[in-house]
């Protein structure tokens, strides 16, 4: 583990370039483990594309004055929303079957 830089100590770190691909870092589904993957998808408006891809002029910011769609905790494999019951059994992944 490396010890902080005590230049940027106590800054906020939240904005993230994202590569114009986009991002997945979803899992595969794994039979053997059954695991869920909790997501809590979220949505924003995006009023200049040109300036989301546009790097040089800092990157787009997304926080809650750009928000414009919440969803409940689910899982990605199931798609069932998130419960105690549902997050103590198996996911049997297949959309709509770990209920």
């Amino acid at each position: 583990m490396t010890a902080p830089d005590p230049a940027t100590a106590g800054e906020l770190r939240t904005a993230q370039l994202i590569p114009a691909g986009g991002v997945d870092r979803i899992p595969p589904f794994d039979k053997r483990t059954g695991a869920h993957f909790w997501i809590f998808p979220v949505a924003f408006a995006v009023k200049d594309p040109d300036r989301f891809f546009d790097q040089p002029h800092g990157p787009m910011l997304f926080d809650v004055e750009n928000l414009v769609f919440a969803q409940a905790l689910g899982c990605i494999h199931c798609e069932e929303q998130y419960s105690k019951r549902l997050a103590s059994r198996r996911c049997r992944g297949h959309g709509g079957g770990g209920s």
